[in-house]
């Protein structure tokens, strides 16, 4: 293509344009948004993505009357912790005590437990809570919309759980695992009663684990040794486990709790290292109007 002639008339030059920039692709306002493909996996993934949102929306309203009865009830607890030899397995101590067992807001408004020595009258002595052990009670409160925003859920088919038909919902907290004593740090999966929408079982980790204990099995192997023992820790690893098996008052409650700390030999070797193990019996449920005697009761129970 040859300019404008030198001199040539304004009207010429604006043609000239105008035959230029007509030859060129038009470029729209606003590129139209790809739809999504239309493949079975594609429709598959839709309907399930549908299935789940529906799904958990049902057990945010379920999940109500459990947080209606957070406060509302005093159990006992039996409290095993057991220490293990990393090495051999061996069961090196044990200590099991009993204790009456309730719910409290602590000074922010948190949920704290408090115990008291089962029998004891009056103000007890305070009671070490277990470590690293998230209160079991709160896993009820897994699908109400104050934790569902702190999880990313997936559907993961349905199995058999204590005896009942229960959906398996996979959850990853958001949340980074620090010292394991919130629920919000732990991941893993929930079996649900397809049925009533109760909690039959939580299998739960820490969340990111296994990317963590890679990074420090390589740390672990590299590090300098001392007459052939290395100079690092063992990598640690934990499980959290709890059961739903007491039936009251229309609720499933937490009837075992166990959580394993382990030692990491290699890959995937791990030696149980410690246990604390919560079993939950004898509920009792309090009515508003019987609220003094609760508070008389959350009193005399010790931090």
């Amino acid at each position: 293509m040859t300019g404008p002639r030198k001199g040539a008339a304004p009207s010429t030059v604006v043609c000239a344009l105008c035959a230029a920039l007509s030859v060129l692709p038009a470029v729209p306002a606003q590129e139209k948004a790809r739809p999504a493909p239309d493949t079975p996996e594609a429709r598959a993934l839709r309907q399930e993505q549908v299935k789940l949102k529906e799904l958990l929306a049902l057990l945010a309203r379920h999940s109500e009357k459990y947080n209606a009865a957070l406060l509302l009830f005093v159990c006992e607890e039996t409290l095993i912790r057991s220490e293990f030899d990393g090495s051999s397995g061996r069961r090196q101590s044990e200590d099991a005590r009993k204790y009456d067992y309730v719910l409290d807001r602590g000074p922010s408004g948190e949920v704290v437990e408090r115990r008291r020595p089962l029998g004891a009258r009056g103000v007890g002595s305070p009671v070490d809570p277990p470590a690293k052990v998230p209160e079991p009670f709160l896993w009820s409160l897994l699908f109400t919309p104050r934790y569902q925003r702190l999880y990313n859920f997936r559907l993961a088919g349905q199995e058999v759980a204590h005896f009942r038909l229960a959906t398996v919902i996979e959850f990853d907290a958001i949340l980074p695992f620090v010292d394991g004593s919130q629920i919000t740090q732990w991941s893993g999966r929930a079996y649900v009663d397809s049925e009533t929408l109760d909690l039959l079982r939580i299998d739960a980790e820490p969340s990111g684990q296994q990317l963590r204990l890679d990074a420090a099995l390589d740390d672990y192997r590299r590090a300098p040794r001392f007459i052939g023992i290395p100079l690092r820790r063992r990598p640690r690893a934990h499980q959290h486990q709890v059961q739903f098996d007491y039936e009251r008052e229309s609720l499933r409650l937490p009837s075992l709790a166990i959580t394993r700390h382990y030692v990491t030999a290699d890959g995937e070797v791990r030696n149980l290292k410690s246990q604390v193990m919560q079993i939950f019996s004898d509920y009792r449920f309090f009515r508003v109007e019987t609220d003094e005697a609760l508070k008389e009761i959350r009193n005399s129970v010790a931090r």
